[in-house]
């Protein structure tokens, strides 16, 4: 291809890569890997069982007949409900969102009553925990009362915001919904034989609006519908309807309402709340739906909020942005990135001194972005923290590549460096390959680092090859190659020969090398453990306790080298981190039986003392999700987001001490504190499938007692949670005597309606044609406790029932709901195992191999293994194995050599010495950017190695009889430039990023970690590898 079509084709495509930059995906955080729908529905004070049975199943009956659908997933709880759907990565979200939504109009018809009607989202597996914050939260105010506030809000004006595309939902707190409470006397309703179920049909019959049919008069036709009695609205009605509705005629007379009962019109008890820096009012909170840009749907919210008309006297006020923090992170990093060309670039102009070099450089960085930025839309990548890390770390790469192609046309006039470049950037892509197979997490989040690495370096070649020639040529940056040579000074002189005298030296003595290399990076003697049982041999030698006490310490020090620096100092104390701002979050839990109530009271407290520190505390958001659980999460003002949130966290502690009846947990900076008490998770869960509960629960039993056949194991938990992070749930089992029963002439419709009477939340009675709703309850509820219910009796009809008579209560563990996958119901099974945890997975093994044989067809089980450390650690080890081998590999077809290629492999854990060391001497922490630091070392250290190399075999197949020390000389003096100002532009371009210190999540362990490597790597390509080459003597 000529020069001018090369230029053509390169402007032409780098152009259209450019246009195409605005339309890249640009998020905060990376999306969830697979699509999937979820369809949530709510039925009030229902019980789990109750949900399963009547809403939860006809779904997923109707759901599996959706093409497209791989997995459904569901869980019923007390009160609420949720299916999971997983789609196929080929079917359309959209359209099978829209084919779910027909399917539940169909289902809905016969949904009980009290039933709401389920909606459906976006979902992200991995978020199962308690809502996280919302993305926009507002503030409404008007002349109206906060009734009437709430109303509207919730009626009105979340449901017109909602309808915008990317929106999960619009909650809407701080107002209580009115109801009707009817109180009955339940002396009077038994006097008169009457059950609260009359009550609540009476009332549904007497407001019912129904079609009865059509009527004829003379030739016309007319329609016949019958009308509900007078409707009641708001709190306007007096009573007096209530109290005429009829409920039974007896002895001639018409029983009414207001014989037994009467009604109040009254807040609904709120079963949750939410304030923001403890002060109660109308707020509407924002939820995006997953994958969607929060930034610009924040954006086009607050648009849309500004433009909404309110009525007169009403104002919204923006309390929260959530997505301030994102952009701020976001505009930072652009920034340093911005920072990072601009010192690269100056880096350039410095070093070369020429105008015409800067503008090369520059011209190869616009076209390779460009080329880049159109690869990333034909493969669908999505821009995010870290992919916009990859493309910030290949400048350097990007530059490196234009140096040394350009270093080498200008000397030689040829290409002959090219299939060096492709090793080297290879070897690099080898390193990437590494993330595809990581942990889930991790390769989630660290993907598209990859993806946007293995694009820019391939970009990068391209350039190399075609462009940069055809630019030098343009902007007569070439020259003859008899202008090449230049005479060396005296100080070059004496330093060459030093230098040639050192690496003779050290390839005679090879064996001192290789000690010192050894012992540079270490040996894991410091992992030996004190005993281990059954060895005798090695208890007697490396566990005796003279060893143990005298040698080990000395041993570990003398041969642990760097890596036992960086395992014991660095390592255990780093951790995965999520780039968020400083936040403090504050747990409550209070026992079994505590309301809404009693917790907003403990909640409350906690906010008078944080409303002390309102200089350092920006805002702190309360909320209460039920009797069992209540948080608290403070975030800090700038100028006080590095010290103080640990001086608070400490002096929450101390206070939360002195509330007594509650667990508390808090945690957000440093260690975190829990007072809770009891077992932790146990160390053995195993999952049962079933189609028939029941059935289901009777083999969990015969497992459970296979289990404790053993003597380590003392109890077996039939119960368990199936996530860890769910409380324990207790209930009272009712016992029915059969019999009994039977002999009294008691039915269980009477012992249903017996226990209505105790139920603390009231009878769902209905809505009012306006919506409003009704709910019946015991007059004397507040006074119905267990000991009435067990030895009270009372009377159902004529007949007198007590219940221990009839029945035996009991207070039982129960799950926190009924989970299922792909409708098989699931039973978690968990136990302690008192002994080593590696017996005890081999007794788990048998028991479950003996079982496997025992159970039904269409019955499963399976042990659930979470995170475990040992199992990772192999991972990786055989992760970094398949790093070498394909380097390892690429070096061998390159070279043509074994023994170099092996070479090249002892440069990667040489260079992690400089990791090490970089992380234990400056103190930093460690998290998931050190991890992708050790990655991007094993593909760049070798890639110095791989040029001088090439350099070194040409010089000797020119020279075979020359010694090698001297070839290794010439090839390093040819390449040190190009690969000086390589290291140099990698080393600069992360600087900007370590500015913010080792606080900054990901970026700064990223750029630390990769310095001190590829610093460390020029000192060994420089002064180890030499050593290993073999002699050839003049």
């Amino acid at each position: 291809m000529s020069p001018f079509r090369t230029l053509i084709a390169f402007a032409v495509l780098s152009l259209i890569g450019l246009g195409l930059a605005p339309r890249l995906s640009l998020d905060f955080l990376p999306p969830p890997d697979k699509a999937s729908l979820a369809v949530s529905y709510a039925w009030p004070d229902a019980a789990p069982e109750l949900i399963e049975r009547e809403i939860t199943t006809p779904l997923e009956g109707a759901f599996a007949l959706v093409e497209g659908v791989q997995k459904i997933s569901s869980v019923s709880r007390t009160g609420s409900g949720r299916i999971t759907l997983q789609l196929d990565k080929k079917s359309d979200p959209d359209l099978l969102r829209f084919e779910i939504a027909s399917r539940i109009r169909q289902v809905y018809a016969d949904f009980p009553e009290g039933a709401g009607y389920p909606f459906i989202s976006l979902y992200d597996p991995e978020d199962d925990r308690v809502s996280d914050r919302p993305m926009l939260t507002y503030t409404l105010s008007g002349n109206e009362d906060l009734a009437e506030l709430y109303r509207y809000a919730s009626e009105t004006l979340a449901p017109q915001l909602a309808l915008n595309e990317g929106v999960y939902n619009i909650e809407t707190t701080g107002g209580a919904q009115k109801e009707w409470l009817l109180r009955y006397d339940r002396l009077r309703l038994e006097d008169l034989g009457l059950t609260p179920d009359d009550i609540r049909r009476a009332i549904n019959d007497y407001f019912q609006n129904a079609d009865l049919g059509l009527a004829r008069a003379g030739e016309r036709t007319f329609q016949v519908r019958l009308r509900g009695g007078e409707r009641v609205r708001g709190g306007e009605a007096d009573g007096v309807n209530w109290r005429m509705i009829p409920l039974k005629e007896a002895g001639g007379r018409i029983i009414r309402l207001g014989d037994v009962a009467e009604a109040s019109f009254q807040d609904q008890r709120p079963q949750t709340y939410y304030r923001v820096n403890g002060r109660n009012s109308v707020r509407l909170l924002f939820y995006p739906e997953e994958g969607v840009n929060t930034i610009r749907l924040a954006r086009t919210m607050r648009a849309r909020v500004a433009a909404s008309e309110l009525p007169a006297g009403c104002s919204l006020y923006l309390d929260d942005d959530a997505t301030e923090y994102m952009a701020a992170e976001l505009h930072k990093i652009r920034d340093r990135t911005l920072l990072s060309m601009g010192i690269l670039l100056f880096f350039v102009l410095m070093a070369y001194r020429s105008w015409r070099y800067l503008l090369l450089i520059s011209l190869a960085l616009v076209v390779n972005l460009g080329l880049a930025f159109l690869l990333y839309y034909g493969a669908g990548v999505r821009l995010h923290l870290y992919g916009l890390a990859g493309i910030t770390v290949s400048f350097g790469i990007i530059i490196d590549n234009a140096i040394v192609m350009a270093h080498h046309w200008r000397s030689h006039r040829n290409r002959k460096v090219f299939p060096a470049l492709v090793s080297s950037t290879l070897t690099t892509i080898a390193a990437l390959v590494v993330i595809f197979y990581l942990p889930d997490e991790w390769r989630r989040n660290l993907e598209d680092f990859g993806k946007v690495m293995i694009i820019n370096l391939a970009a990068s070649l391209a350039t190399a090859y075609w462009l940069i020639p055809v630019l030098m040529g343009k902007l007569g940056l070439q020259t003859r190659p008899d202008d090449r040579v230049r005479p060396a000074s005296r100080r070059a002189v004496r330093w060459n020969r030093r230098y040639l005298a050192f690496l003779t030296f050290f390839q005679r003595h090879r064996w001192l090398t290789i000690t010192a290399a050894v012992l540079a990076f270490g040996l894991p003697v410091f992992l030996l453990p004190n005993k281990v049982e059954g060895w005798d041999w090695y208890n007697r030698t490396l566990g005796s306790d003279w060893y143990v006490e005298n040698a080990k310490p000395v041993v570990n020090r003398v041969l642990g080298g760097s890596l036992r620096l960086f395992a014991w100092y660095v390592y255990e104390g780093g951790g995965y981190r999520q780039p968020e701002e400083t936040v403090l979050y504050v747990q409550a839990s209070l026992p079994p039986g505590g309301t809404p109530e009693q917790m907003d009271d403990l909640i409350r407290k906690l906010e008078t003392y944080l409303g002390q520190y309102d200089r350092e505390i920006r805002q702190y958001v309360s909320q209460v999700y039920g009797g069992d659980f209540g948080q608290v999460t403070v975030r800090f003002n700038k100028a006080y987001e590095l010290s103080f949130p640990y001086i608070l966290k400490n002096r929450v502690v101390a206070y939360s001490t002195n509330l007594g009846g509650a667990k508390w947990n808090v945690y957000g900076v440093g260690q975190s504190f829990s007072n809770e008490t009891g077992q932790g998770t146990p160390s053995f869960r195993v999952n049962l499938y079933g189609y028939n509960r029941d059935e289901l629960q009777r083999q969990a039993v015969r497992f459970a007692e296979k289990l404790l056949a053993h003597p380590r194991i003392q109890e077996v938990n039939t119960e368990a949670n199936v996530n860890f992070w769910e409380k324990d749930r207790y209930a009272y089992n009712l016992r029915l005597n059969r019999p009994k029963m039977a002999l009294a002439g008691i039915s269980l419709p009477r012992v249903a309606g017996l226990l209505e009477s105790f139920d603390q939340n009231g009878q769902y009675g209905g809505r009012l044609p306006d919506g409003v709703p009704i709910r019946v309850a015991d007059r004397n509820l507040a006074q119905n406790d267990k000991w009435i219910l067990e030895n009270l009796p009372r009377r159902q009809d004529s007949v007198r029932i007590s219940m221990t008579n009839v029945a035996e209560l009991t207070k039982e563990k129960i799950s926190a709901g009924l989970y299922k996958e792909d409708q098989q119901y699931i039973r978690t099974i968990a136990f302690e195992y008192t002994g080593s945890y590696r017996f005890g997975a081999k007794y788990l093994e048998e028991c479950m191999a003996e079982m496997r044989k025992e159970m039904p067809l269409g019955y499963t089980l399976q042990q659930l293994k979470g995170w475990n450390f040992g199992r990772e650690r192999k991972r990786m080890y055989w992760l970094m194995g398949l790093v070498m081998g394909l380097i390892f590999f690429i070096c061998a077809i390159h070279f043509e050599s074994l023994r170099q290629s092996f070479l090249i492999l002892l440069l990667i854990p040489m260079s992690f010495i400089g990791i090490f060391l970089t992380f234990y001497l400056g103190g930093f922490y460690f998290d998931q950017g050190g991890y992708t630091s050790f990655i991007l070392v094993s593909g760049l250290s070798v890639n110095n190695l791989i040029l001088i190399l090439s350099d070194y075999n040409r010089y000797r197949a020119r020279q075979p009889h020359r010694p090698s020390a001297a070839l290794y000389l010439k090839a390093w003096r040819h390449k040190i430039v190009p690969i000086l100002m390589s290291l140099l532009t990698t080393a600069l371009g992360l600087i900007p990023f370590m500015l913010q210190g080792d606080l900054e999540v990901f970026w700064f362990s990223l750029a630390a970690g990769s310095i001190g490597g590829l610093g460390w790597s020029l000192v060994v390509v420089s002064w180890i590898t030499p050593a290993f080459l073999e002699r050839v003597r003049g």
